[in-house]
């Protein structure tokens, strides 16, 4: 490696994309520490930790001049394009913040480059590269939604549904549950504590069941937005399967609040195409969730979801738009 003298020069460097594999393990460090930054350099297996700290300056030492709070010139800083100066990771409250210093080879967040001077909010799990040195950079980030409270409206297929206790438990309480699994999936994939749902309200009028849920806010986004779409565009098969008159599914392997015919080839092929469907959206809330996480790693967190979308997918209990 060349000797480094004062005033050496920022290597310039080509504006090539830096495709790694997501490291899954180093992760983990920021389960232990509220206050602590985790810096995994590509190519290197011991991570940079920082703790605490306002304004890190990520950079390369040069004698004569003040070292930044991150040196990276053991990892070559040079000859990957690092300026002295080259980027800021700053946290003025809970979030942490990123921004380019003008650097000469240019700083880039999940393979997007940056604007001099601006700064960009930065995600647990983000891939920061300056010039050519890249690294994944974690953190124990906020919890979603654990104190937010936010209402969802639910309207009952049968026009005569009455909230009693029995519908309660066997209606109501596995859609609860199901919006609970989400959440709790939610928080896996974004590396929140985990956080517990409590029901605030639930009141019944003008055939609309209006929930009040605390701690929900990423599940009810969720089934606001994919699945109430998913639900309109599979509704016919979805209401074959469910409505089908004459018939109460009731041993072990139905859902909890459906309504399902008997088993036959039409009805046979129909569940096979809800399932495919459901595996789909599934897939689509994760890309959401998690643009930036592997395939496999993706992969895993759907299988989790798709049982709690069934439950919401075959249940008595529409979301509505109709204010109770």
């Amino acid at each position: 490696m060349p000797l480094l003298v004062a005033g050496t020069p920022t290597v310039p460097v080509p504006e090539e994309a830096i495709k790694p594999a997501y490291p899954e393990h180093v992760r983990q460090l920021t389960h232990l520490h509220t206050d602590i930054l985790v810096l995994q350099v590509l190519g290197y297996e011991q991570p940079i930790l920082v703790k605490g700290g306002i304004k890190i300056m990520l950079g390369r030492y040069s004698p004569g001049e003040t070292a930044p709070s991150i040196d990276l010139t053991p990892y070559n800083a040079n000859l990957l394009g690092v300026s002295r100066q080259h980027a800021v990771i700053i946290r003025p409250e809970k979030e942490y913040m990123l921004q380019d210093l003008g650097s000469t080879n240019g700083t880039w967040l999940n393979e997007t480059k940056l604007t001099p001077q601006q700064i960009y909010p930065i995600r647990n799990g983000d891939l920061i590269r300056v010039g050519q040195l890249a690294f994944y950079v974690y953190f124990r980030a906020p919890e979603v939604g654990a104190e937010t409270e936010e209402s969802i409206s639910l309207k009952p297929n049968e026009p005569t549904f009455k909230l009693t206790p029995h519908n309660l438990e066997t209606t109501l309480m596995p859609y609860i549950s199901a919006l609970a699994g989400i959440q709790h999936i939610c928080n896996q994939a974004h590396e929140q504590a985990e956080t517990n749902i409590t029901i605030k309200a639930i009141t019944y009028e003008n055939a609309v069941v209006t929930l009040k849920l605390a701690g929900a806010k990423e599940a009810l986004k969720l089934a606001r937005s994919r699945f109430t779409q998913w639900h309109l565009a599979n509704g016919p098969k979805i209401d074959y399967l469910t409505m089908k008159p004459g018939w109460q599914a009731n041993d072990e392997k139905s859902i909890p609040g459906a309504i399902a015919p008997p088993s036959n080839g039409n009805t046979d092929k129909l569940a096979k195409a809800l399932t495919e469907a459901e595996k789909r959206l599934a897939d689509e809330m994760v890309l959401d969730l998690i643009p930036d996480r592997s395939e496999d790693v993706r992969k895993a967190f759907a299988e989790k979801l798709v049982p709690h979308l069934h439950v919401m997918a075959l249940s008595q209990l529409k979301i509505t738009t109709d204010s109770a």
